[in-house]
């Protein structure tokens, strides 16, 4: 079920419980803490945070199935949009829009653009399809180095792989594009991806 409305991916954490050594990717509800260091909401009858009172099941990481369903790592996103890219000579330029999800049930939209130097001539559009170790959708937000692949005649394919920091730790990403182009090249250079989150899924 799609649930509108939501503009933040918010950190998640068990840290004020003693429960966990660090903080836990794996967004257990009744964990929140709020993105900034402003003070918690306090509950009107004592002073623990409202985050901390509103539910702690620790097994609602797998959709509250722990015997029958696993999540190794609870960090992925995962991408589908439409692509175009152009290779002439040493130039290469790339623009991408679409839905993005994340592990945590965020969903949102999103924007890429880049450029950088490769070899080659070749121009292609298509249907994109591509996931990263990203925490959420929000830690896309930002500039990473790309690096990209492609060939067709008609029919055309390309590959391309992104790397990048965040404050969750190391992104690291890729994708293919399928659809329609002309010609062969590659190239590498950067990329900068504006997220609007939109919902939770």
């Amino acid at each position: 079920m799609f649930t509108p409305g939501s503009r933040t991916c918010g950190y998640k954490t068990a840290s004020g419980l003693g429960k966990w050594l660090n903080r836990d990717p794996l967004v257990e509800p009744g964990f929140e803490v709020m993105q900034r260091a402003a003070p918690y909401r306090t509950h009107p009858f004592n002073q623990t945070p409202v985050e901390l009172l509103e539910g702690s099941n620790l097994y609602d990481y797998v959709g509250n199935n722990p015997i029958n369903n696993i999540d190794p790592l609870g960090l992925w996103t995962f991408g589908l949009g439409l692509s175009l890219n152009f290779q002439l000579g040493p130039l290469n330029g790339n623009w991408s829009v679409g839905f993005v999800i994340d592990g945590q049930g965020n969903v949102g939209t999103y924007t890429v653009l880049g450029g950088g130097v490769g070899a080659g001539a070749h121009a292609s559009g298509g249907v994109s399809f591509s996931g990263s170790n990203a925490k959420t959708i929000c830690d896309l937000r930002k500039g990473f180095y790309n690096a990209n692949v492609g060939a067709g005649l008609g029919p055309d394919a390309e590959a391309n792989g992104y790397y990048g920091s965040s404050p969750d730790g190391p992104v690291i990403g890729g994708g293919v594009t399928l659809g329609a182009g002309l010609g062969g090249g590659g190239s590498a250079g950067g990329t900068y991806t504006w997220v609007n989150p939109i919902g939770k899924w």
